[in-house]
């Protein structure tokens, strides 16, 4: 699985990560014809995990770093819900010793 950037320029200085077949990425094609070039933004990638992709993000200057919220929103809740998970069977061997 790949991942990809946008980093806008324009709009909100901002650089979302995406994975490579989020309809909003395209494979860093993005879902418009990029007739202006450069001048709103542009995709960095292909990067081969999340974690390159967001160390890159981090290091662009002055950009506030955002996961999509359509194609990452499933990772995240799979995090959230496998910590839960793990905060229950913790909280359930301590109640038993």
């Amino acid at each position: 699985m790949n991942f990809y950037i946008y980093e806008n320029w324009v709009a909100e200085k901002k650089a979302v990560i995406h994975r490579g077949e989020c309809s909003f990425c395209n494979n860093g094609e993005g879902i418009h014809p990029n007739i202006h070039g450069e001048k709103n933004g542009r995709w960095h990638g292909p990067f081969d995990s999340y974690e390159e992709a967001r160390r890159f993000a981090e290091g662009l200057r002055d950009r506030e770093v955002r996961d999509c919220k359509f194609c990452l929103r499933e990772t995240r809740e799979t995090l959230i819900d496998r910590f839960k998970e793990f905060v229950g069977v913790q909280r359930r061997w301590f109640e038993g010793k």
